[in-house]
């Protein structure tokens, strides 16, 4: 029962935390040259984010599959790295392009956060299943990890939205989507992997 109070609070704290980290821009009142430099400051967050954390994580996740999962991996591991980045761009490039056409000109607002979503909803699965282990530790290390890059995400999100000229009150729906995404999926994830264990 313990486990289970414990990722709540890690949950809630995250969820707070991305909020309060993506509010900052939204309440500070900055002139256009300060907007501008606030929005590459925060483009630059997010490209770092992708770069820092998003891709060494996927490949680590390659590599960690590999050796855990103790089978032999058909074909060069190294490819499966190049494709997964190139499907990721097609699937962002995808995403991009529909919603161009049904968006009226507002895609680049709905495509940052939509991968930012599923960035953060990959963290909570990851977060999730940490719990799982009932190893405070980990679930904590895991924690502080996702808080780390998903502060700056958020002040980055609400900076370029800010940026594009979005309205203040769709900013604030996309920062709480982004902020929801994480939790949820590490409930979703914690409890569905405690329903499958208990089977």
């Amino acid at each position: 029962m313990e486990e289970v109070a414990m990722l709540w609070m890690l949950t809630l704290v995250m969820l707070v935390g991305s909020c309060l980290a993506g509010s900052l821009p939204l309440v500070m009142s900055l002139s256009e040259d300060k907007l501008q430099l606030v929005s590459v400051l925060g483009a630059g967050l997010l490209v770092g984010t992708a770069l820092a954390v998003i891709i060494p994580e996927g490949i680590r996740a390659l590599f960690t599959g590999e050796i855990t999962n103790g089978k032999e991996l058909h074909g060069d591991l190294h490819s499966l790295i190049g494709i997964s980045l190139v499907l990721g761009f097609v699937f962002m490039l995808l995403i991009d392009q529909c919603s161009a056409r049904k968006s009226d000109g507002r895609q680049k607002s709905v495509t940052a956060t939509l991968g930012l979503v599923v960035h953060a909803a990959v963290d909570g699965v990851a977060l999730g299943a940490a719990a799982t282990t009932s190893q405070a530790d980990v679930e904590v290390i895991v924690f502080l990890a996702i808080m780390l890059h998903k502060a700056p995400a958020a002040f980055g999100l609400v900076s370029f939205l800010l940026h594009e000229g979005v309205d203040k009150k769709r900013i604030s729906r996309h920062l709480l989507i982004f902020s929801l995404a994480a939790p949820c999926l590490a409930l979703v994830t914690y409890f569905g992997i405690g329903k499958l264990l208990s089977e």
